[in-house]
């Protein structure tokens, strides 16, 4: 059994994972990330969560309040103190619970390169959304009021395009985009305004799989910032970068 502080938890099978001899059980374990739109931290921060009288080790998305969704990852850390912000994670297992939410177990080393888990603190411009999907779809565009869908399509300047060929309207020409690779263990969402009603977005933590490309993005004002950031896991480091970026630099 594991204790935190009095509580005892009943451990469970992991999820996934190769044949650890020392445990004599599957164990995959994998490096931990967290990423806020371009900017990867090579571990994700663990917060203290309080359930009754017990402070209990967990990795937290979202926000609590109207119109928001707190979304709660539970971290199994032998060694946490809540005491301190100092909580952080660089290896962990995945586990599933009997509830069929997932758990964090910490590791200490990373015995399987073929994916990461990635804490996505995604924010929102402002009265905007965000978003989380896979890399740009060859198939092009889609009108989203005639329906139509098109191939690619020249800019006429930087990176605005024309009107929709079939109905000319260009603001509901869009840009199709595979879907998110990863596995999205927990969700979270976060919001503007007091109902949560001038803009919401949502952040998640997903184990994402090696060389493949993931994307975020952001709407409303940005006042500046990129609207994108493109990223690649490549079994030891995440490179994000701009979709100009890529171009420039001939990148993933």
């Amino acid at each position: 059994m594991i204790s935190c502080q009095g509580l005892i938890f009943a451990p469970v099978p992991t999820l996934t994972g190769r044949k650890n001899r020392a445990r004599g059980k599957e164990a995959y374990m994998y490096k931990v990330f967290e990423i806020e739109h371009g900017n990867v931290e090579e571990k994700a921060l663990v917060s203290s969560y309080k359930v009754g009288e017990f402070e209990l080790p967990a990795i937290t998305v979202g926000e609590t309040g109207r119109g928001r969704e707190l979304g709660i990852l539970a971290v199994e850390y032998p060694d946490f103190n809540p005491k301190t912000s100092f909580n952080y994670l660089k290896f962990a297992r995945v586990e599933k619970l009997s509830s069929g939410k997932f758990r964090l177990v910490k590791a200490d080393k990373q015995e399987d390169d073929s994916k990461a888990i990635i804490v996505f603190r995604t924010p929102i411009g402002f009265r905007g959304s965000n978003e989380h999907t896979g890399d740009r779809n060859p198939a092009g565009f889609y009108c989203s009021s005639c329906k139509k869908e098109w191939g690619e399509l020249k800019p006429e300047e930087g990176d605005r395009y024309p009107g929709c060929p079939q109905c000319g309207l260009a603001t509901f020409l869009k840009r199709k985009f595979l879907p998110f690779p990863g596995e999205i263990l927990v969700k979270g969402k976060i919001a503007q305004g007091d109902a949560g009603r001038m803009g919401s977005g949502q952040q998640i933590v997903a184990l994402v799989p090696k060389d493949v490309v993931f994307r975020t993005n952001l709407s409303g004002r940005l006042y500046g910032k990129p609207s994108a950031f493109y990223y690649i896991f490549n079994g030891q480091k995440i490179l994000a970068a701009t979709w100009d970026e890529r171009q420039a630099f001939g990148l993933f």
